[in-house]
């Protein structure tokens, strides 16, 4: 089967980026199987919000 739909494509990879202080939203990534690869101390902005950086590999 070829993936030729220009609006969507599929990855081995998938990626999301969680902010550290919502402890929820981390548990839930890794309750569907991300695991953390990066932290950072502040968001992409600049400001003081620590980000994690996740991912999972799918098959």
């Amino acid at each position: 089967m070829s993936n030729t739909n220009p609006f969507w494509k599929i990855t081995s990879n998938q990626e999301v980026t969680v902010n550290e202080q919502n402890p929820q939203a981390v548990g839930f990534y890794e309750h569907l199987g991300f695991q953390p690869y990066k932290r950072t101390e502040c968001d992409e902005e600049g400001n003081p919000y620590p980000l994690i950086y996740m991912k999972r590999n799918i098959c």
